[in-house]
C-alpha cells in the first residue's frame, strides 16, 4: 500500500492519498518509523505538487522535519528542483521548515544563499534572491543557524562569490539589530568579511565595511514599513529582496528612534519627560529633512 501512496504523490493525486489512509490507517506511521526515507512529501514538494505537499504536511507534521537518505528535507528538495511555489507555500504553513538542518548541518536557508553556477536564466537568479528575502523575513533567527562548519548563510554566500545574495543578507541582517552576524567565525576563525578580503572580492567587501560601521543604535525595523511608505522602491509592490537591497531612509532612523526610546528609557525617566523632548527633536528632524516645498525650500508659482 505504501507503493500506491508514493505513486499518488508523484502525481499529486489527493484522492489517491485518502485512498491508502482507507486501505492502511497506518501506512503514514509506518512510513514515520523509518529514521531516513523519501515520504510522499519529500516526493510531491521535489515535484511541485503543492496541494498534496500541504495535505500530507497537515495530516503528518512530523515528515516536514524528516531527512531523505541524502540528508535533505522536503523543503530542501523543493527549492534544489526550483518548486518556488510549494517552497512559498510550505513556510507558510510551518515557517520552523527553514531551520530544519541537513547534510552538514546546512538548513535551507544555506541552500538559497549559496550562488548556483547552474544558473544562466536571470528571472530564476531573481526567484531565489525573492525566496531568500522570504525566509529571513519569515524566519529571523534563522540567519544565526550554523553548519557543521560554523557557517551562517552569510559565510556561504560571500564563499560562493552570491553578490546579491550579500547585500540582502546585509539589508535584513542591519534592519533588525543582528549585526553581531557580521563577526561571527567559521570553524577556520574566519568570519564573513575575512573571507571576502581572502578572496578579493571588493564589493561585497565594501559592502561588509559599510554594515560594519553602520551605528547600532539605528537597527531595528518591521516589515510594514515596507508597505506603510517609509521607503520609495522602484515599484508599486516592492519584493522584500527589493526592500533589503535599498538604503535606509531618515523616515526609517527616525521610527527606530522611537522604538528604542520607548523599549529603553525607564518609567521614571518617561515620567521626566525626557521621552516627549526626544519626540519633539525627531519631529524636528524630520521637519528640516522636509521643509515646505523640499530641500530646496517653497518653490516660485
Amino acid at each position: 500500500m505504501a507503493g500506491i501512496l508514493m505513486v499518488a504523490a508523484e502525481t499529486g493525486n489527493i484522492n489517491g492519498l485518502y485512498a491508502s489512509i482507507k486501505a492502511d490507517p497506518k501506512v503514514l506511521d509506518d512510513i514515520d518509523d523509518i529514521p531516513f526515507v523519501d515520504t510522499p512529501l519529500h516526493i510531491a514538494a521535489s515535484r511541485g505538487h503543492t496541494d498534496f505537499a500541504l495535505e500530507i504536511l497537515r495530516l503528518k507534521p512530523s515528515f516536514g522535519k524528516k531527512l531523505n537518505p541524502d540528508g535533505l528535507s522536503s523543503l530542501h528538495l523543493a527549492l534544489i528542483n526550483d518548486k518556488f511555489e510549494t517552497v512559498k507555500r510550505l513556510i507558510k504553513f510551518d515557517k520552523e521548515l527553514i531551520r530544519v538542518k541537513g547534510k552538514k548541518g546546512a538548513n535551507p536557508l544555506h541552500l538559497i544563499a549559496k550562488k548556483d553556477n547552474k544558473v544562466n536564466q536571470q528571472q530564476r537568479v531573481a526567484d531565489r534572491i525573492d525566496i531568500l528575502a522570504e525566509f529571513l523575513f519569515a524566519c529571523p533567527n534563522s540567519i544565526e543557524d550554523l553548519t557543521i562548519r560554523d557557517e551562517t548563510a552569510l559565510h556561504i554566500a560571500v564563499q560562493s562569490k552570491n553578490q546579491k545574495a550579500v547585500q540582502v543578507i546585509l539589508g535584513f541582517i542591519c534592519r533588525i539589530d543582528k549585526t553581531r552576524v557580521l563577526y561571527y567565525k567559521d570553524k577556520e576563525g574566519k568570519t564573513a568579511l575575512r573571507m571576502a578580503e581572502d578572496t578579493s572580492q571588493d564589493v561585497i567587501l565594501s559592502s561588509l565595511r559599510r554594515a560594519r560601521a553602520t551605528s547600532s543604535w539605528t537597527k531595528e525595523i518591521v516589515r510594514s514599513l515596507c508597505y506603510a511608505g517609509a521607503l520609495e522602491c522602484s515599484s508599486p509592490d516592492p519584493s522584500l529582496a527589493e526592500f533589503l537591497n535599498s538604503p535606509e531612509r531618515p523616515s526609517e532612523v527616525l521610527y527606530k528612534l522611537r522604538i528604542r526610546v520607548r523599549r529603553s528609557v525607564s518609567m521614571e525617566l518617561r515620567n521626566m519627560g525626557l521621552v516627549v523632548a526626544v519626540l519633539i527633536a525627531t519631529a524636528t528632524f524630520q521637519a528640516v529633512l522636509s521643509p515646505p516645498g523640499g530641500v530646496g525650500g517653497p518653490r516660485n508659482n
